[in-house]
């Protein structure tokens, strides 16, 4: 190793806060960075192990906690990763606690811009959320992708679907309507995964249902989209179980007033796939035939050309943001409706 190669190995290579700071001054030289102490190692292996007594031993000897797993010779998973990230995703509470009280840095950010919470938001693990929320991770942090933790839940409601999680993001101050680079809301991604009880809990904490993302899809645009595509490709039986898994969660979002986008026209092509539920038969009914608003909206959309391609729903948006009508009219043009 040797000249700037050596800077920019260094630059590559994850260290602990002690070691980084040796390194600045010149203590220590490279070939030493690139072995893992074996006290860190100890540490790591305590973690993985939940091992208690032997947390304690390497906490007590001075072993520095924020010292990453790097194992150079054996490469894997996970190397870059801090022994409290460890904790999290296997979910040893105490481990996670003790390694916070010897000073953790619960503001750890990985090489794709995620912070613990997003981690213990992957995980669906409400505990470690609610002990890292309260040691002071950032609640409201973006990753790369702009995603806040809560996003993360969203993302996987399919896998725990955890409302505890979501309530206790939200009562440490998580922001329901916080957009991503796709500027999808977490809401966007509760309704696409149906997770009505979590879209329910969004919603009474403010959550827009009518927010629009990059493509100027709704929350209950998503909600009704699996059924959609089941219309193309699938049998009746096909679309009545889509229908019956997302049911709930487009309850949710009508009953919140969001804009249905002619779904109900939608369904009449589909009469021999609607459930038995009697609260979304009576909503069908009220709502055929659809309101002279959205059949106008309709006729300006075809007239613009949208829905056809995003770049053409760019321009259609541009050219809808430049009448003379208030906002609120306008964010109701440019909505995808159901065709």
């Amino acid at each position: 190793l040797k000249g700037r190669s050596n800077l920019k190995l260094l630059r590559s290579i994850p260290m602990g806060e002690q070691q980084s700071q040796l390194w600045r001054r010149r203590e220590i030289d490279v070939p030493v960075l690139l072995r893992m102490p074996s006290s860190v190692r100890d540490l790591h292996i305590a973690v993985m192990r939940n091992d208690m007594n032997l947390l304690m031993r390497v906490i007590e000897a001075g072993v520095d906690v924020n010292y990453p797993w790097w194992d150079h010779e054996n490469p894997s998973a996970k190397n870059g990763l801090t022994a409290l990230e460890e904790a999290i995703a296997l979910n040893h509470l105490s481990i996670a606690k003790a390694l916070i009280e010897a000073g953790a840095n619960v503001l750890f950010v990985n090489v794709n811009g995620s912070s613990t919470l997003h981690k213990a938001a992957y995980h669906g693990r409400q505990a470690m959320i609610e002990l890292l929320a309260s040691s002071g991770a950032q609640v409201n942090h973006c990753d790369y992708n702009g995603n806040t933790p809560l996003h993360i839940l969203c993302l996987n409601a399919l896998i725990h679907n955890n409302v505890k999680c979501v309530s206790t993001m939200l009562q440490y101050g998580g922001k329901v309507n916080t957009r991503n680079l796709e500027c999808a809301t977490p809401l966007h991604y509760a309704a696409a995964c149906g997770a009505a009880k979590i879209a329910e809990l969004l919603i009474k904490w403010k959550a827009d249902p009518d927010m629009m993302d990059r493509k100027s899809f709704t929350p209950f645009y998503y909600c009704v989209l699996p059924i959609i595509n089941r219309g193309f490709q699938g049998t009746t039986a096909d679309i009545r179980e889509m229908l019956r898994r997302q049911l709930s969660c487009i309850k949710v979002l009508l009953n919140a007033g969001c804009d249905s986008l002619g779904f109900a026209t939608w369904m009449l092509s589909y009469q021999k796939s609607i459930p038995e539920d009697g609260e979304f038969k009576c909503w069908l009914a009220k709502s055929s035939p659809e309101s002279l608003k959205h059949l106008c909206r309709v006729f300006i959309q075809n007239r613009l050309r949208c829905n056809k391609t995003r770049q053409q729903n760019l321009c259609t948006n541009k050219t809808i943001n430049q009448f003379d009508i208030p906002n609120t009219l306008k964010a109701y043009l440019r909505r995808r409706v159901i065709d």
